[in-house]
């Protein structure tokens, strides 16, 4: 059994751990008490048998010694009725014994009543033999009453020790008295060796004698308190010993449970940390401990990784309901799992992206063999329950060719996957070492983002729209540039996604509604024309935040009243609800609303149908003499909706006599000119051109 140490027993009681181990100690004087009241019962018995033994050995003596014979025939006997007396008081408390929570007084009477007794027949058998009444004072007088006090000592009562050496005390220096004054005058000596040989009384030897018996009762009492309280502290640590080993079962089986409760917390927790929870796939961190076994140099296999994004799932999570897109998750990832088999390690990842991880095989195929059958069959809508997701899927692939490599292998596939997101939907990236260079780039550029608007390295260059027919100018399209003093020039295809990422699309957006309508103002003064228009591009995180796109609408409007907004077909389809409720509001305006790289999407058709467009821009990619039907089909539509076209990305003459004579309304490219700033049209070699060409 273990050793339980006083500080672990102080701890147990201090945590309350539920085992019953706390020291409840308010129960133990009443415990205490019960086990007292027991061995004064017992000692009340002890007492009735050892004065019992007593009389039987005062009965014997007396009986076995005769009395003169004067005293035999002239005195009665009270010796007999004494002893008798001392039996009834033993019997007595022979019944004391058997009676539980008796009054002290009734013990402290019985006992009264034994000293009296036990004097009245010292006195009666200094009469009945005719002996001097100094007889009385000798041995073995005085041992009775040691005895006598004594024995109290079995009752552990420590107030009853005391007032039986009281009883003592006071009898024998009562029978001190009784002699002295009975006994004739040259009975009291002060010759030691004649009190000892005669029948003398020697005072100071019977002082000694209450002395003694005074000395006796108060040490007996003070070591039966003493007994007592330690008994009583005997009785406690007892008891608490006893309720802490009677619970020590307990609490080692308790510690069983808390060991195995905490083995089981820490699978649960294992589990949650490597298994996601939803579709019961591997987790990401277990997909780093996968890719770990695989960089071992000793057992590497060339090993490839794909990375999964669903496209449009936060818009169908948003639009359905979470519940909605948990279960296309779960789809998702049963469908993975039916497609590549339990041998193939599939893991959730993100949000909406999955993984797999794939060792290559050249003599069984290609690297691209899996991607291309998980495109393959996520091309089809999907019903999910009641609802159907068409959103696809982009893919990022990323492989290494030695353990070294593997490493690298998720953040290669994150930036392939990233380009392939930015490309649309069902799209597949292999990563090369231009894809880091990219994102390199793009992380210097979003770290001089904020410097450049601070410093308005950000400018806008105003492109001329060109009436097809008559060749003259009908307005601008505001281009947002980014010239850098130190990385020169930056596309806007790399600068726009960084601005939208960033959440700054918004404050750079009304800038540029303010500052191109302040333009507009000023350059159609200085070319002395009131009919021309200004187009300024929109973003779709800008319908997101429509009071903001609304008020900077307005103020642009009362600078410059001809303005246009010019919205992407994926702008109008990231969330088709929301934009119609914002292109409503914008119309209230008065702004005119324009349709922009019109045929790049998949369902242009839809959006002329849902939302109230004024102007089509043809994208430049069918500008070619190639797209010339396609470009027929598109004139027509619009033509028949009460749409007005403008083509984009004329850079020839014949690309303009081509698109003016299939119809297009306006024209637009590098042929009239890339793109100037606003002091170029106000007095610089723009405005005085199309000024001369308006004249």
């Amino acid at each position: 059994m273990n050793r339980i140490s006083d500080e672990w027993v102080y701890d147990l009681q201090q945590l309350h751990i539920g085992l019953g181990l706390q020291m409840r100690t308010r129960n133990e004087p009443l415990k205490f008490r019960a086990n007292l009241e027991k061995e004064i019962r017992i000692g009340d018995r002890s007492i009735a048998l050892l004065t019992a033994a007593l009389l039987v050995m005062m009965a014997a003596v007396y009986a076995i010694t005769p009395a003169p014979g004067d005293a035999q025939a002239n005195s009665l006997d009270p010796v007999w009725p004494a002893i008798s007396a001392l039996a009834i008081l033993s019997l007595f408390r022979i019944f004391m014994s058997r009676v539980q929570s008796l009054p002290n007084w009734v013990s402290y009477s019985a006992m009264a009543g034994e000293f009296a007794v036990l004097f009245i027949l010292i006195v009666c058998l200094q009469a009945k033999y005719n002996q001097p009444p100094a007889f009385v004072l000798k041995s073995p007088t005085t041992v009775w009453l040691f005895v006598l006090v004594g024995i109290r000592a079995l009752r552990f009562d420590p107030k009853e020790v005391l007032i039986a050496g009281a009883m003592a005390a006071f009898g024998w220096t009562g029978l001190t008295f009784w002699a002295i004054q009975s006994s004739p005058e040259n009975a009291i000596t002060h010759d030691f060796v004649a009190y000892v040989s005669g029948p003398l009384i020697l005072v100071g030897a019977e002082v000694e004698k209450v002395l003694a018996i005074a000395v006796f009762s108060i040490g007996l009492a003070i070591a039966m308190q003493r007994g007592r309280q330690f008994m009583e502290r005997v009785t406690k640590y007892a008891a608490q010993l006893v309720r802490l080993l009677r619970n020590q079962k307990r609490l080692h089986a308790n510690l069983r449970l808390e060991s195995e409760e905490r083995r089981l917390a820490v699978i649960r927790l294992h589990e949650a940390l490597y298994t996601d929870l939803l579709t019961g796939l591997p987790s990401r961190e277990a997909l780093n401990d996968e890719l770990d076994h695989c960089a071992v140099p000793d057992a590497f296999r060339p090993v490839q990784l794909v990375l999964i994004d669903l496209c449009k799932f936060r818009r169908f999570n948003d639009t359905m309901g979470r519940s909605a897109g948990d279960a296309l998750l779960v789809f998702v990832a049963n469908e993975l799992r039916g497609l590549l088999g339990p041998s193939t390690f599939i893991s959730r990842v993100a949000a909406d992206e999955f993984a797999v991880i794939a060792f290559l095989n050249p003599e069984t195929g290609t690297r691209h063999d899996i991607p291309n059958r998980i495109l393959t069959h996520f091309i089809d809508p999907a019903a999910v329950g009641p609802f159907t997701f068409s959103g696809g899927i982009n893919a990022g692939v990323a492989c290494a060719h030695s353990a070294y490599e593997v490493p690298l292998l998720l953040h290669n596939a994150s930036l392939a996957l990233n380009d392939a997101k930015r490309l649309g939907r069902q799209r597949l990236i292999d990563f090369d070492n231009g894809h880091r260079e990219r994102a390199e780039r793009l992380a210097l550029l979003e770290s001089h983002l904020h410097d450049s608007i601070r410093s308005r390295h950000f400018w806008i260059a105003y492109q001329p729209i060109i009436c097809m027919q008559a060749n003259t100018l009908a307005g601008w399209e505001a281009l947002l540039r980014w010239t850098h003093p130190v990385l020169g020039p930056v596309p806007p295809v790399d600068f726009i996604p960084l601005l939208e990422e960033s959440g700054l699309i918004n404050l750079v957006g009304r800038r540029v509604l303010l500052l191109a309508a302040e333009d507009a103002r000023r350059m159609s003064s200085a070319l002395e024309r009131t009919d021309l228009f200004m187009s300024v591009n929109v973003s779709p995180f800008q319908l997101s935040d429509a009071s903001t796109l609304i008020g900077a609408v307005r103020r642009a409007q009362s600078r410059f009243p001809r303005m246009k907004l010019e919205l992407t077909e994926s702008g109008v389809a990231e969330d088709p609800v929301r934009a119609r409720a914002v292109l409503s509001q914008l119309r209230s305006t008065g702004v005119q609303l324009s349709l922009d790289d019109f045929g790049t999407g998949m369902s242009s058709l839809a959006h002329l149908q849902q939302f109230e467009f004024d102007y089509l821009k043809i994208d430049k990619a069918f500008v070619g003499s190639q797209q010339e039907s396609f470009v027929k089909g598109i004139l027509l539509l619009a033509g028949s909706l009460g749409l007005i076209t403008i083509a984009e990305g004329i850079e020839t003459e014949a690309d303009r006599d081509r698109l003016r004579a299939l119809g297009a309304q306006y024209g637009q490219g590098y042929y009239w000119g890339p793109g100037a700033p606003a002091d170029a049209w106000d007095a610089g070699e723009m405005g005085a051109r199309f000024r001369s060409s308006a004249h």
